[in-house]
């Protein structure tokens, strides 16, 4: 019997595969336990449309996830740090950096930031965000001491 598998089953292919076993394999055990369809020409033009659709859409969301990452790739953070005598005070956050980003209308949450610790001292540092699909920019932060009045 031909089978059109929906799920990756273990010595047999993976999802979207279509495949002959026996009879009484795919009657009793793989189309009840909902791992196969009978794979009839329709079955098989139906499966093959939805993951047409899906990949178009994984396309418009990586274009779309690229251009942002070139805006992010464009701009420039500059904070500052007070400072004094014995060292700087306070520092330069995901939270902060996300809320830049919001600031120019760039939606991402806080985790993407790959900031493995706090920015406690001046100067220049690149800090890479991660959009997901593999797609990340790179924002560059300026951190400069802030001026006593």
């Amino acid at each position: 019997m031909k089978i059109l598998l929906l799920k990756d089953v273990e010595k047999l292919g993976k999802r979207g595969d279509v495949i002959e076993v026996k009879d009484g394999y795919a009657r009793n055990y793989l189309i009840p336990k909902g791992f196969a369809v009978q794979a009839t020409p329709s079955i098989i033009k139906h499966f093959q449309d939805i993951n047409k659709l899906k990949e178009e859409v994984k396309q418009k969301k990586i274009i779309k996830l690229q251009a942002i990452a070139d805006k992010i790739n464009r701009l420039t953070y500059k904070a500052s740090l007070k400072g004094g005598k014995e060292g700087y005070f306070g520092s330069i956050t995901n939270e902060e950096i996300c809320e830049f980003l919001k600031s120019k209308d760039i939606e991402i949450d806080k985790k993407q930031i790959e900031l493995e610790e706090p920015i406690r001292t001046p100067g220049v540092y690149d800090v890479k965000i991660n959009l997901g699909e593999g797609i990340s920019g790179v924002l560059k932060v300026w951190v400069v001491k802030k001026e006593e009045k």
